[in-house]
């Protein structure tokens, strides 16, 4: 796993619960990390699970 850096927020959305979809299974996205997804402004939006990024859900020995 590689490691992500973030130093900047463009956006902080508030959203409905019903806007708020599962992560498809099957795809190259790391579902682990993330809570759902959201479309915005026809774009993908993945929801961040601060838990598991902040207790290392997915940490590399």
């Amino acid at each position: 796993m590689g490691r992500h850096l973030v130093d900047a927020v463009s956006d902080i959305l508030t959203v409905s619960r019903d806007d708020i979809h599962n992560v498809p299974e099957g795809n190259s996205i790391d579902t682990e990390l993330l809570n759902g997804i959201v479309t915005h402004d026809s774009r993908m939006v993945g929801l961040i699970d601060l838990h598991a990024v902040v207790s290392g859900a997915k940490m590399d020995a």
